[in-house]
C-alpha cells in the first residue's frame, strides 16, 4: 500500500488521471459500439434535419419494424398518430407503457396510430421485453438514434402526437398516463 507521501507524488496523481480518463474512453467506446451495432436498423431514407415545433409537419422518417418490416411515417396521412420514444431499460417507459396500450387498443378502431420506436437497442431486446410487458402496437428500431435525434429527444420517454393532417400537436418529455394519452389523442381527433 502507498505511503501518504507517495499519494501526493506529482507521478502517482498523473498515473491515476490517465487511468480514470482510459476507463472513460473505453465506457463511451462500448456505449458507441452498441449504439452502431444495429444490424441494419437505423433510419432508411433522408431524415428531415430541421427541429419539430408544434404546429410544423412532423418530421419524416422510415424505419424498421422489429418484425423487418419498413414502416415509413408518411404511410399514416389522414390518421392521428402517437411516436412514442422509449428504451427496454427505462423505468418511466414501462409504467406508462400499459396506460399507451390501452389507449391504443380503446381508439385504433377510430384510426389511431401509436409508432413505439425503441432507441439504441435491438429487436431481441424488445422482444424479450414483450415477453414480460405484452402490449399491441407496432415498435421500430432506432438502433443508431437518429430519428430520435431527429425529433430533438432529451429524455425518455418523450411522445409526440401528429394530427391527421400531418402537423405536430403537442410534445411530452417524460411519462404520461392513461389519461393524459387520452386527452392528447381527442384533441387530435377534434373532440
Amino acid at each position: 500500500m502507498p505511503t501518504p507521501a507517495r499519494l501526493r507524488s506529482p507521478t502517482t496523481w498523473r498515473i491515476l488521471a490517465a487511468a480514470v480518463i482510459l476507463v472513460g474512453a473505453l465506457a463511451v467506446a462500448a456505449l458507441l459500439r452498441r449504439v452502431g451495432s444495429s444490424g441494419g436498423a437505423t433510419a432508411l431514407g433522408p431524415l428531415d434535419t430541421t427541429a419539430p415545433h408544434v404546429g410544423d409537419p412532423a418530421p419524416r422518417f422510415a424505419l424498421r419494424a422489429e418484425d423487418g418490416r419498413v414502416v415509413n411515417l408518411d404511410s399514416f396521412r389522414d390518421k392521428p398518430v402517437i411516436i412514442n420514444f422509449w428504451a427496454t431499460w427505462c423505468g418511466p417507459c414501462q409504467a406508462e407503457i400499459p396506460d399507451l396500450d390501452q389507449v391504443y387498443r380503446e381508439y385504433r378502431s377510430r384510426g389511431l396510430v401509436v409508432l413505439g420506436v425503441d432507441v439504441g437497442e435491438t429487436a431481441a431486446d424488445t422482444e424479450s421485453f414483450r415477453q414480460r410487458i405484452p402490449f399491441g402496437y407496432p415498435v421500430l428500431m432506432d438502433a443508431d438514434g437518429r430519428v430520435a435525434k431527429q425529433y430533438r429527444v432529451n429524455g425518455l420517454p418523450g411522445s409526440f402526437f401528429i394530427a391527421p393532417d400531418g402537423t405536430l400537436r403537442h410534445v411530452q418529455v417524460g411519462a404520461l398516463t392513461r389519461a393524459n394519452f387520452e386527452y392528447r389523442v381527442k384533441q387530435l381527433l377534434g373532440e
